[in-house]
């Protein structure tokens, strides 16, 4: 498998992600939220975690800065001067509102995913340079830190009162449990040996999912929020995220050689899933608003899907300017050398 098939397959997964994304900010109502909610966001983690290479230290924190650290704070810092919540703040003397936003995003509360990837990737790296200067960075350590740090849901969930902390640190913590095991699966190189059952693999999964989906629904009490550390049933979560991380794997190799109109935007999604995060509040507002007049004339799940394809398109617009231009502020160029 060459690397512009990896690349490819692995944006389409991002991709579906990203729209699901859209489709978390964008409805509450769908029966559809029960199935991709346990995973989508993990499966974030997962990708960067199986996209981690191993360099020198200097190398690995530069990557950090460059990659997500600075985008952050360029991003939040155009929100911040774009918005009209802002303006109005302004005109009506509002300075503890202006106060109150800069320092949320100092504090890592603005973009909070980012800020969360932030702080896996502090964790990783932290990982690595004591691992390996004690002389044990090896499958073994790696896999059993993940096991310890995804079933630290259990511990934040027992806490279900407490907001997440500053920069997202006890969130960060389970969310390094995916990350590392998309690290540790890469490096497994698993997924090559078994390349030719994806289908079979992919079909296997979902039926598994949907059952205990289904179950889950109708027994039990399911509900679960990552952005608070809420979680219902932790167990249920970790089964099915990790149960839903591998069929999108799978699913997503099946189509690593399609090139269609349909598999072009979700991997034009993937790739621009930063900007995505950080304009997918902005986007949504415009196009309720142009789509207001059909709200009622459409079937809501229509209507959703509609929003959510015209919402992507908009942002790949303004990816293509970013990319084209200022792909610093997305950290598809360096800062700093």
């Amino acid at each position: 498998m060459n690397s512009s098939k990896r690349e490819n397959w692995l944006d389409f997964t991002r991709g579906i992600c990203a729209f699901c994304v859209l489709l978390a900010h964008n409805t509450t109502q769908l029966e559809i939220i029960s199935l991709y909610n346990p995973y989508f966001l993990m499966l974030f983690f997962f990708i960067s975690g199986y996209l981690f290479k191993v360099k020198t230290t200097k190398e690995l924190i530069k990557g950090l800065l460059n990659g997500l650290v600075l985008p952050y704070f360029i991003l939040n810092l155009i929100l911040f001067f774009i918005g009209f919540d802002i303006l109005h703040a302004f005109l009506d003397n509002n300075y503890a509102y202006i106060s109150n936003r800069l320092l949320d995003i100092l504090t890592g509360k603005e973009l909070w995913f980012v800020s969360c990837l932030i702080i896996v990737r502090v964790y990783f790296i932290l990982l690595y340079l004591i691992s390996k200067y004690f002389g044990c960075w090896n499958k073994i350590t790696i896999t059993l830190v993940n096991i310890i740090a995804i079933f630290f849901i259990y511990f934040v969930h027992s806490h279900p009162a407490n907001k997440p902390l500053f920069w997202y640190v006890d969130t960060a913590f389970y969310s390094l449990g995916y990350f590392g095991l998309g690290y540790v699966f890469k490096n497994s190189k698993f997924e090559l040996k078994i390349a030719k059952y994806n289908k079979f693999v992919a079909s296997v999964f979902l039926i598994i999912y949907v059952l205990i989906s289904y179950y889950s629904q109708l027994n039990c009490n399911v509900e679960f929020h990552v952005y608070t550390n809420e979680f219902a049933c932790p167990l249920y979560f970790i089964i099915m995220s990790i149960l839903g991380i591998f069929i999108m794997i799978y699913f997503s190799r099946c189509f690593e050689n399609s090139d269609n109109y349909v598999t072009r935007y979700i991997i034009a999604l993937g790739r621009n899933s930063l900007l995505l995060f950080a304009l997918n509040g902005k986007t949504s507002q415009l196009v309720m608003y142009f789509l207001s007049f059909c709200v009622d004339a459409l079937p809501h799940v229509v209507y959703v899907f509609l929003n959510c394809i015209i919402q992507g398109a908009i942002i790949l617009c303004f990816a293509y300017f970013v990319n084209r231009y200022v792909p610093q502020i997305v950290g598809k160029k360096r800062w700093i050398n």
